[in-house]
């Protein structure tokens, strides 16, 4: 398309200025009042509503984007779908991904993960608020807080465009938790010989009596209600294979010490490739819990001597103890053993005391602690043991037809000869093959228009925007 290539390689013809004229910007704090019509940015100027034909196209950001980064995103957003046709009212909507921000890097990913979960009811209202038949596109963590609006909160927009999603395939199927390929990738190479009963992961499974909100602590079906939406959302789920932070982790990661397989090792991770699944891999080996990672919970061990059901105490002076090898531990169907790793877990628990109380029920302290900090543990203590839904399809046959996949990385690229070489080669491939030319994680963005425009088209067409007023 000579016109696309044509834009692709010259600047916008307004100021950028004029460009954040053209669109509503919206940021919202965690956990914020509730929104009313006054908090809605009035009609943009240089695009009046007047003038648009009735939808409206919302746009959310990732993780580690800031309030003037996010203006950017949304700036990018906005022209490149005013180049493909759109004639929708468009709003981009900011939140507090930032946090620990220094320097362009944002280590502490927990506290960023908690903002969005914390401002997804605010997303809600937006929505309740804007007028005309919404088409939302989220990006990246940005998912998550959407998921969050429609799972927990109850919105239901026209359409919504999943892209490069940084949430697991089980938080939309929790299937995918149980696939043996999956969890092969996604296990800690020190916990692959143990029981599955054992880990973080599973702990939600035990004899909690109904109404114990320690059965929530799962991501399993965490943003089911993206896909049960009543029909009332049609969803599309735009991948990448080229994923390099989202690429999925090989079963050696991340390397171990044979010797000393529940030790901390590899504990700096340079490149971008595989950083999704190397903090889900890792949680629980952080040394502060704000790298990517956490220090309790997840794959770390209970580091407690007097679980003596888990340790063997080795001779020493100091009562040196190591973990229990499998054979050493009773079998996984040993019902009065997993009753008591309620309160004596394999796993770390040298944070969040009450979660382990040894009351149950509705109502106890340790179901009160989870349902108050559900969103903190799961990403501080629980693991995904499923791979990154925006490297991925979602292919469960249930939801074929409530799930359009659509590789970014096969299927919208301009050229795929004339895609720019990346200035690493984060996937690892050879030089021949297809992915040495990958579509990463924020191509949507970074590459210009004349080489991924046609995803831009595929989001007008999906949201049929181009109709006029």
């Amino acid at each position: 398309n000579s016109d696309k290539a044509v834009m692709g390689e010259v600047s916008f013809p307004v100021s950028i200025t004029s460009v954040q004229s053209m669109y509503r910007w919206k940021f919202v704090s965690p956990d914020a009042a509730d929104l009313g019509q006054g908090d809605i940015p009035g009609d943009p100027p240089n695009w009046p509503d007047a003038d648009r034909n009735g939808k409206h196209f919302i746009f959310v950001h990732g993780y580690n984007v800031n309030p003037e980064q996010s203006k950017g995103w949304g700036g990018e957003a906005f022209k490149r779908m005013f180049w493909s046709g759109s004639n929708a009212r468009f709003s981009a909507f900011a939140w507090f991904g930032y946090q620990s921000q220094l320097g362009g890097i944002t280590p502490n990913y927990q506290i960023n993960l908690l903002n969005c979960f914390g401002t997804a009811k605010s997303f809600k209202q937006f929505l309740d608020l804007i007028e005309g038949e919404k088409t939302i596109a989220a990006h990246s963590m940005g998912n998550i807080l959407v998921g969050s609006a429609m799972h927990d909160w109850g919105a239901r927009p026209k359409k919504y465009l999943m892209l490069n999603s940084a949430a697991a395939k089980e938080c939309y199927d929790g299937t995918e938790a149980d696939d043996a390929a999956q969890d092969s990738r996604m296990v800690h190479p020190a916990w692959a010989a143990y029981p599955k009963e054992l880990r973080a992961s599973e702990w939600h499974k035990l004899a909690w009596p109904e109404g114990d909100k320690r059965r929530l602590l799962t991501w399993r079906n965490r943003l089911r209600g993206v896909i049960d939406n009543g029909g009332l959302t049609d969803v599309f789920h735009f991948y990448s294979t080229g994923e390099e932070v989202l690429n999925n982790a090989e079963t050696n990661n991340p390397t171990i010490d044979p010797a000393n397989p529940f030790g901390i090792s590899e504990l700096l991770w340079a490149t971008a490739n595989k950083t999704w699944a190397m903090q889900e891999k890792r949680k629980g080996y952080g040394l502060t819990g704000h790298v990517h990672t956490s220090d309790h919970g997840g794959w770390l061990p209970n580091l407690l001597p007097f679980h003596s059901d888990l340790h063997v105490t080795a001779e020493g002076p100091w009562g040196a103890h190591r973990m229990r090898t499998q054979a050493e531990l009773p079998p996984a169907t040993n019902t009065a053993w997993l009753a008591k790793l309620r309160t004596r877990p394999f796993f770390n628990t040298s944070k969040h005391a009450a979660l382990y109380d040894a009351l149950t029920g509705a109502g106890s302290p340790g179901s009160n602690y989870a349902q108050q900090n559900r969103n903190k543990l799961l990403g501080a203590v629980i693991p995904c043991t499923s791979l990154a839904a925006g490297r991925n399809a979602l292919t469960n046959l249930a939801l074929e037809e409530k799930v359009t996949n659509i590789d970014l990385n096969d299927e919208m690229k301009t050229d795929e000869m004339r895609w720019p070489l990346s200035n690493a080669n984060e996937n690892e491939a050879s030089p021949g093959e297809k992915n040495s030319r990958p579509w990463l994680h924020s191509d949507i963005r970074n590459k210009a228009f004349v080489h991924n425009w046609r995803a831009y088209d595929k989001f007008v067409e999906i949201g049929n925007l181009k109709q006029e007023k």
